[in-house]
This record gives C-alpha cells, structure tokens and sequence, in this order.
C-alpha cells in the first residue's frame, strides 16, 4: 500500500541521515586531533627553539672550561680513553645541533600538515 511505502521512504531518509550525522562526527573527531597534532607540533618549535637560544648562548658567550681543565688527566673507561674537554665539546655541539635539526624538522612536519589541510 501507500502507507508502507512512505514509511519505508521514510525509515532509508532516516537511515541516511543517520549515516551522514556518524560521517559528520567522525569527520570532527579526526578535525580535533590535527589540531592536537598541531599544537603539539608548535610546543615543540617553541622548545626546539628555546634549547637552540640557551645552547647557542653557551658557545657564543664563551662558557668555556677553565684553563685549569686542561691539566686534567684522561678519563680511562677501560676500553678507551677520553679527554673531558673533548666530552664538553661533543655536548656543547650537541645542544646546537640537535635542537636546530628538531626544530627544522618540526617545520617541515607542520608543512606538510598545513599542505594536508588545505587540499581537503
């Protein structure tokens, strides 16, 4: 009869709608967690930026060991051994060069989420 097919209309309208609201709530879900994921993403350019401050503060002010150190005797760690300036030097390079590549990194990761963003 008539009567049944307008509520079998009826139920796949509301069936759809259903469908479209779920599509609708995923699509806000995964929405909120790039924006996480970019958030995320700027407190780390922050930090990364922040340690490359401090680190590059340290090699250009000149907090070097003083002259004293160099009459330390090498660390012996049994299978090799080490000047403790030298342990100093690789620090110090250290915090220059893994904050600047962190932070290059980050850069390039929010890049590529921006470019990801403004396709869809």
């Amino acid at each position: 009869s008539r009567a049944e097919k307008l509520y079998k209309l009826a139920y796949e309208l509301d069936f759809l709608g259903l469908r479209l609201d779920v599509l609708a709530t995923i699509r806000e879900e995964i929405r909120d967690q790039v924006n996480v994921i970019m958030s995320t993403l700027d407190n780390l350019m922050v930090v990364a930026s922040l340690m490359l401050t401090v680190g590059f503060g340290f090699a250009v002010e000149g907090t070097f060991p003083p002259a004293s150190a160099e009459a330390l005797e090498d660390w012996n760690l049994g299978f090799f051994r080490i000047d403790p300036l030298v342990v100093y030097s690789i620090f110090v390079s250290g915090s220059l060069i893994f904050p600047f590549w962190c932070l290059i990194l980050t850069i390039m990761m929010r890049y590529e989420v921006d470019c990801i963003i403004w396709a869809h």
